[in-house]
């Protein structure tokens, strides 16, 4: 269950980092600063948030629920990003990564 759970992870942060790729690509250069420190901050997050939410270290079932967690709030991010490279042009709320 540990290994499924780890590998189902792994594929949503390969998924994650191709979207972001992607974003900060179209990024200007102010957009993609912005971009970079937004998700090194949401990483750091994700990972002490899903360890806190995880259970106990000791437990057994702790590596799966973790990665678990990471996998579902990785999926998350991930629809957050996409949604970011499908705003229409000029449409508010969205395409800050291409304005300095």
């Amino acid at each position: 269950m540990n290994v499924q759970a780890g590998t189902r992870h792994e594929m949503a942060d390969k998924e994650l980092n191709r979207v972001y790729a992607k974003l900060v690509a179209e990024a200007s250069p102010g957009g993609r600063q912005r971009l970079r420190a937004a998700q090194r901050a949401w990483i750091a997050f994700r990972d002490l948030d899903c360890a806190a939410r995880a259970g106990s270290r000791g437990g057994s079932f702790y590596t799966a629920s973790l990665s678990l967690c990471l996998e579902a709030v990785t999926d998350e991010r991930t629809r957050t990003l996409q949604a970011e490279l499908d705003c229409a042009e000029g449409e508010m709320g969205c395409a800050g990564h291409k304005e300095d």
